[in-house]
């Protein structure tokens, strides 16, 4: 009994902090209700909330995606009726519906009135998991039915993603509190996504739990950090990838991308000083499953039906997310495409890094950079190229300013060493680059090196040494 009053409390805590606009408007009228006499006193909180509530049922979006039924995906439907029947949930419960980007989520809608559980599937997760893989992605997101069947798990779900989108904007609560009110909820979250992994792993094995968990990670950060800048880039341009998925297919078999993403995922996870993750590290998360000697498995995807007609669906949601007039943007091959075409042309890192030194060439601004790392002032340089981190939180601004820093910065040494000779090593990563000796350079992790150590020594060095040497 203890342990509910104390989620309700949280719940209710977070729930007030996450409206501060609403709640202050409350508290306002509810103020100028009480100098009122008569009915006007009392309706005027009333309508208050009555407006406020409307808002937010008005905010509250539609069923994602569009509809996967058995008829359409039979082998799907298999797949997900033998993890239900496995974890206790029963055949044809679920309703599947399709997303463009890599996500999966168990919800309880109403639909036609009655409370139906929808299971998301990114179509990323279709083409490129293995099916033991998919399978462990649908046995984790099918665990978490007990939660949803929890009318005060759900509420306090609700109001911690509000809480934490809140501490990214203004007005926003006092950020100490909503973090100490983020780390207070934070570990039973935790826990219940370590039971969704050991529900997982029980299903399909630890192998393809791990698998799953590594890849789904992956193909996130991949779509966050590179595919969603490929998009902006293309349709300033007036275009757009109509061979997107086998781009990013491609891109996952590039050695230097898979090691990139996998330093990303660590770092992306390593910076959560207010406690708003509802999941643990994956490194918590891997270490956390059963130890069992290592087992294979079949690579092959679960067969699609009809994989065209689901991926041009899936490419034609993307374009209207954009702000593109219809049929404005022409479809290109990614693949077939030069690098300038998907990714951010390095005259913008030294136009950026120009503007916040006050340097009138970009060996000038690259070199004031430098010195901004040793002397620690960097924060404030970064706020220069990026004026929203200065409207951050203090205890996000610092972990922001380090990412713009470090890819403008790293942008414009690798853009130098391109301009006396250097090639990139990849047709991926603007950052990855190889020396006329053939000798292959990640600019990123040495940027990244440099900022978190204060020491730009080696950067320097690069810089001043003779083309091709190191």
């Amino acid at each position: 009994m203890a342990g509910r009053a104390k989620s309700a409390v949280l719940t209710a805590a977070m729930a007030v902090l996450a409206h501060p606009v609403l709640v202050a408007g409350a508290l306002v009228t509810l103020a100028v209700g009480v100098l009122l006499d008569g009915p006007a006193g009392l309706l005027l909180p009333v309508a208050w909330v009555a407006v406020g509530a409307a808002a937010a049922l008005a905010r509250r979006p539609g069923l994602p995606g569009r509809s996967l039924p058995p008829e359409a995906e039979p082998d799907l439907a298999d797949l997900v009726d033998s993890v239900a029947e496995a974890v206790g949930f029963g055949r044809r419960r679920v309703v599947v519906r399709l997303v463009p980007e890599p996500t999966a989520s168990l919800a309880r809608p109403r639909i036609g009135g009655t409370r139906t559980y929808v299971l998301v599937l990114g179509w990323p997760f279709l083409r490129l998991l293995a099916r033991p893989e998919l399978e462990a992605v649908v046995a984790h997101e099918l665990a978490h039915r007990v939660e949803l069947d929890s009318t005060a798990f759900r509420a306090m779900s609700r109001s911690r993603q509000r809480l934490a989108e809140g501490l990214e904007h203004r007005p926003r609560a006092p950020a100490a509190l909503s973090g100490w009110l983020l780390r207070a909820s934070q570990a039973r979250m935790w826990a219940l996504e370590l039971a969704a992994d050991r529900a997982s792993a029980a299903v399909t094995g630890p192998a393809a739990a791990g698998g799953a968990l590594t890849r789904t990670a992956t193909l996130g950060l991949l779509f966050e950090r590179f595919v969603a800048g490929w998009i902006e880039v293309a349709a300033d341009r007036g275009h757009f990838p109509e061979d997107l998925y086998e781009a990013v297919t491609a891109a996952l078999a590039d050695p230097h991308v898979e090691r990139r993403a996998r330093l990303l995922v660590a770092d992306d996870e390593a910076a959560d000083p207010y406690a708003a993750a509802d999941h643990p590290p994956l490194r918590d998360r891997l270490a956390a499953l059963p130890t069992v000697p290592p087992a294979s498995y079949d690579p092959a995807p679960v067969p699609i039906s009809d994989p065209v007609g689901l991926e041009q669906w899936c490419l034609r949601d993307l374009v209207d997310q954009l702000d593109a007039e219809p049929g404005t943007l022409e479809p290109f091959a990614l693949r077939d495409a030069e690098p300038h075409a998907y990714l951010p042309p390095v005259w913008q890192a030294y136009s950026a890094l120009r503007v916040a030194t006050g340097t009138r060439t970009t060996d000038a601004a690259v070199a004031a950079a430098l010195d901004a790392v040793e002397s620690g002032g960097w924060v404030r340089m970064a706020e220069s190229v990026e004026p929203a981190v200065r409207r951050l939180p203090p205890l996000l601004r610092r972990p922001a300013a380090r990412d713009v820093l470090v890819a403008c910065l790293g942008m414009a040494v690798a853009g130098r060493l391109l301009d006396r000779g250097w090639r990139r090593a990849t047709r991926w990563l603007i950052s990855m680059v190889r020396s006329p000796t053939g000798e292959v350079l990640d600019v990123l992790e040495m940027v990244t090196a440099a900022v978190d150590s204060g020491e730009a020594g080696p950067l320097r060095d690069l810089l001043a040494a003779p083309t091709g040497a190191r």
